[in-house]
């Protein structure tokens, strides 16, 4: 298992990504959830995907399973898609993980489950806890291992957040295959 630590120090992503991960449904339904065009689901390696981002000037999403989680990835991160939204659409019914970075360097990491947008936070910045716990079996964030007081907590960097995520939720996601492999492929509208 690659984990998904490798995102923040992979060279090919120096321009940004995007990742969300929804537990228990499949790429595809991922994908519709996100918004993606109907009917312009395709397979396609990471280049021709490049492409057609280019062509387009949209978000291009690459999406597949792993771990019991569907994860769809862009490069360049979120490309001025609602990323709150998109969360709060791949956790209906379920739950969700959403990480980015723009060229920039901004950067974030959100849970939602259940349509509801539970916790965001940008890495490096004190924010306040939910109070309701931070995953399905109340995990705390003093449990994930996060600095803070019971109000607030602070992850000190990108890759802090995707260790976080790593261990708390067993997500993967397979750098071969993302990088390297076909996958699923969908422009955002």
């Amino acid at each position: 298992m690659d984990g998904i630590r490798w995102l923040s120090a992979e060279s090919h992503f120096d321009l940004g990504y995007w990742v969300v991960f929804a537990r228990g449904i499949g790429p595809e339904e991922l994908l519709d959830r996100m918004g993606a065009e109907a009917g312009s689901v395709r397979r396609l390696d990471r280049f021709d995907a490049g492409d057609l981002m280019d062509e387009l000037d949209t978000a291009v999403l690459r999406a597949g399973e792993s771990c019991g989680w569907a994860f769809a990835v862009s490069e360049g991160g979120p490309g001025g898609t609602n990323s709150s939204q998109a969360l709060s659409s791949a956790s209906a019914g379920s739950e969700a993980v959403e990480f980015w970075r723009t060229v920039n360097q901004d950067k974030m990491f959100a849970y939602a489950r259940n349509g509801e947008e539970v916790f965001r936070c940008e890495p490096g910045q004190v924010h306040p806890l939910p109070t309701g716990g931070f995953s399905p079996d109340s995990v705390s964030a003093a449990s994930l291992g996060l600095p803070g007081t019971a109000a607030d907590t602070a992850i000190g960097s990108e890759r802090d957040a995707l260790t976080v995520a790593e261990e708390v939720f067993g997500l993967n996601l397979p750098k071969d295959e993302v990088l390297e492999g076909v996958l699923l492929t969908a422009p955002l509208p």
